[in-house]
């Protein structure tokens, strides 16, 4: 009993250190899920705030495109529009009617996936006040220099792979990692909008990973569970930098595209309905000439919320990512949008 007593004694400070390291992993578990809800949380609401300013221009847009359709139907009685004509109007009405249907469907289902996130009961849901639209994009856009300051500083996802290296090489009694992850940034590349303007969309992250001092000794007496932790925790570096490179680009891209339908495409469109209006007025074009512009002016609007909830969607996986909760999902759902755009254009 003498012998265990001082057995005990003499391995309390590594039993001691074992244990806060088991507390540690268990802390940042814990943070990590938590980071992991409220980032879920802060998309939900810009989808949800997205989805219903898209509602809204929908339904002024459906009534448009009804009125048109009537005006059609109604000059093809007294013979001044041919079945064709008459035709298209209506078709166009009809393919509106069922994006008006699929966008009231979109901001029913967004609402509810953030009341859901939000915890919010019956009484709640129904007090539940968001913006009518999302706000407007930064006029200052995250910079390379605040990436890297956040690059170098470990993750959470590095730090849970770190410490169960760290605790299983206490555990075993060794002591191996003997430097941190380092981190530098470069920017290439360049995206360009019209003549005069353009901007650095992406950058290059070279890694140092940790040196481990394994020793001879230590790697015979090394177990396959630590090796793999370690195995692990080079791979999780990795992947980090990638994942953070990829949120940044991402976030750049998203930004610009927002921007020009904010700078450009909206304010041209504008531009265009007015003298399109004063050319009507003065009996230049007909009534269905302004309508046709009328349309691509609500095409360009709602490019234009779409362009900007990717941008906020963006701007929240970047947070994540930079937090070490990475949301590869959205991002692939936004280079999709991104790749279908151009597709469309």
């Amino acid at each position: 009993m003498l012998t265990l007593g001082i057995f005990d004694l003499l391995t309390l400070p590594k039993r001691q250190s074992l244990a806060s390291s088991q507390v540690d992993l268990i802390q940042l578990n814990i943070t990590s899920s938590i980071i992991k809800h409220l980032t879920e949380t802060k998309l939900a609401w810009v989808r949800a705030i997205a989805a219903e300013e898209s509602r809204e221009f929908s339904n002024k847009a459906m009534k448009s495109a009804a009125a048109s359709a009537e005006l059609s139907r109604r000059m093809e009685q007294v013979g001044n529009f041919n079945k064709l004509e008459r035709a298209r109007e209506q078709a166009y009405y009809a393919g509106f009617a069922t994006k008006n249907a699929l966008a009231r469907h979109e901001a029913s289902m967004a609402r509810e996936n953030l009341v859901r996130l939000l915890g919010l009961n019956s009484t709640q849901q129904r007090n539940l006040k968001l913006p009518l639209k999302l706000p407007e994009l930064p006029g200052q856009i995250v910079t390379v220099e605040a990436i890297e300051q956040a690059a170098n500083q470990d993750r959470i996802d590095v730090r849970l792979a770190k410490n169960e290296v760290l605790m299983l090489g206490e555990a075993q009694g060794l002591e191996f990692l003997t430097s941190f992850t380092d981190v530098e940034m470069s920017l290439i590349d360049e995206t360009k909008f019209g003549d005069e303007r353009s901007s650095s969309d992406g950058f290059e992250l070279e890694i140092v990973l940790p040196v481990f001092d394994w020793g001879d000794q230590r790697r015979e007496a090394m177990s396959q569970r630590t090796q793999s932790a370690v195995y692990r925790y080079q791979h999780v570096v990795q992947i980090a930098v990638i994942e953070l490179r990829q949120s940044y680009e991402t976030y750049l891209v998203s930004y610009e595209i927002a921007k020009h339908y904010r700078d450009e495409v909206v304010p041209l469109q504008k531009v265009i309905s007015e003298e399109n209006l004063l050319r009507y007025n003065g009996m230049i074009i007909g009534v269905f000439e302004l309508l046709a512009d009328s349309r691509e002016q609500i095409s360009a609007v709602l490019g234009a919320i779409e362009s900007k909830r990717q941008f906020w969607v963006s701007h929240v996986a970047l947070d994540a990512s930079l937090i070490g909760n990475p949301m590869s999902m959205v991002l692939s759902e936004i280079q999709n949008n991104q790749t279908s755009d151009k597709q469309a254009h």
